[in-house]
């Protein structure tokens, strides 16, 4: 047998063994199960998507590594996250917008006052009518004994505010200036290096929300401390990151903050930030923001369209190794064993060829 006819014995093996192992290890259908969004689906020994196993979201599950599973915390997870109130007091809340830990009281140990926690502030509103604290009481002595309610002064010396004399302690929001000309609008959007503001933003758990105000004063008079406040959907924490023009403003605009002055025939522009919680719904809900301080009023709205389906900010994939090894092997064990059956027989063969020369 000369060496061309052992080289052409040779190769037709090769060919024998590539043809065997095609029909062999072809594409089995329902080879293994994927995430496919929140959906499992099956997949061939190929790689191709197949047809639907289960659907994750019907269950208000999530889908990962193949498996509906109740939820995913990844290694941004901070277990202080945010401070808002929990019934009376001030709590630590962690990026999954679930309680952790107390951070503050609100309670004052004044038998006086209703204490109370909104919009991640303690209230202690005190009360000189009887209600709270009796008026023969050492707290009532102390704290309410000197109040003179109804002189028409605000004698916040002896310790009347809008709280406990309303009738002498009135912000100017409660006696607005009337200025004709003066306007205000809303804006927002979810991706803080987009430069365009929009009237509405689809939002999802987790995530931050940028807001814009524009106060514009169109008339020849000067506006003077002007008074702003924004209603916003109790799914959304504020953040804070309050400017106006450009430069920090403390203080918070859920409650309202005073901006100062608007010149005539110019505006200014307030931006601030907030956080979404967890959240359950799938609805659209109002914002609003106020001009208080001058009359007529003013306001200006925007839609939040809560989505707890859509992710609040991109998340980074951490699949461990061992379950990336998994998942290769999964795919590929088949070609994998098919080649080194390629290459045994390929080492017997030449062997033998050499051999024979």
């Amino acid at each position: 047998m000369n060496q061309i006819t052992k080289f052409s014995i040779f190769l037709a093996t090769i060919l024998v063994v590539f043809s065997a192992a095609s029909f062999v290890y072809g594409c089995n259908s329902h080879a293994y199960k994927e995430c496919v969004g929140d959906s499992i689906h099956w997949y061939d020994s190929c790689s191709n998507v197949q047809d639907l196993y289960q659907n994750c979201s019907e269950y208000n599950l999530t889908c990962q590594y193949g498996q509906c599973v109740a939820n995913i915390i990844n290694n941004n997870y901070v277990a202080h996250s945010q401070i808002s109130c929990y019934g009376e007091n001030l709590y630590w809340f962690d990026s999954l917008g679930t309680v952790n830990s107390l951070y503050r009281s609100c309670s004052d140990k004044n038998e006086c006052t209703i204490d109370n926690c909104k919009s991640a502030k303690c209230i202690n509103a005190l009360k000189c009518d009887g209600s709270t604290c009796a008026p023969e009481s050492d707290d009532f002595k102390k704290y309410c004994s000197s109040i003179n309610c109804g002189n028409g002064e605000c004698d916040k010396e002896l310790g009347e505010t809008e709280d406990t004399c309303s009738s002498d302690c009135k912000t100017e929001a409660d006696n607005p200036i009337e200025i004709e000309g003066v306007s205000i609008s809303f804006f927002t959007k979810k991706e803080v290096s987009s430069q365009q503001w929009d009237k509405s933003v689809q939002v999802g758990q987790n995530g931050t929300v940028y807001f814009m105000i524009t106060i514009n004063n169109s008339s020849d008079s000067q506006i003077d401390d002007v008074f702003v406040s924004v209603n916003i959907p109790s799914e959304i924490s504020y953040l804070g990151n309050l400017t106006v023009d450009g430069v920090a403003l403390s203080g918070d605009i859920v409650s309202g903050v005073d901006i100062g002055s608007v010149q005539p025939v110019s505006k200014k522009t307030i931006t601030f930030e907030g956080k979404t919680q967890t959240f359950s719904i799938q609805e659209s809900k109002d914002a609003v923001a106020f001009i208080s301080s001058v009359e007529p009023h003013q306001s200006d709205s925007i839609s939040i369209n809560f989505d707890a389906n859509q992710s609040g900010s991109a998340a980074i994939s951490s699949v461990p190794m061992q379950e990336q090894i998994r998942i290769f092997l999964k795919r590929w064990y088949m070609w994998i064993i098919a080649g080194l059956v390629m290459i045994f027989l390929f080492v017997i063969v030449f062997k033998r060829i050499s051999s024979a020369i």
